[in-house]
């Protein structure tokens, strides 16, 4: 979403069937659930990465985090 919001004050056709895409994705997917059992040993991966050029307008500094959770997204 981030990436589609470079574009928001000249969008063209292309940016806009982007965001009709992303927001289907979301609308498709915002019922799916993880669950976890008890008493399982959990093992937890944090990945982080950074970008100086992705932020069209201003070029700071942006950086994301994934963290997973036996294997599963659970927070980016």
């Amino acid at each position: 979403m981030s990436l589609l919001l470079c574009f928001s004050s000249n969008p063209e056709k292309a940016h806009w069937k982007a965001v009709k895409y992303t927001i289907a994705y979301v609308k498709d997917t915002i019922n799916y659930r993880i669950t976890y059992h008890y008493g399982a040993k959990l093992q937890f991966i944090d990945f982080v990465d950074s970008d100086y050029t992705n932020n069209c307008n201003t070029r700071i500094l942006t950086n994301g985090h994934v963290f997973y959770v036996e294997e599963v997204p659970v927070l980016w």
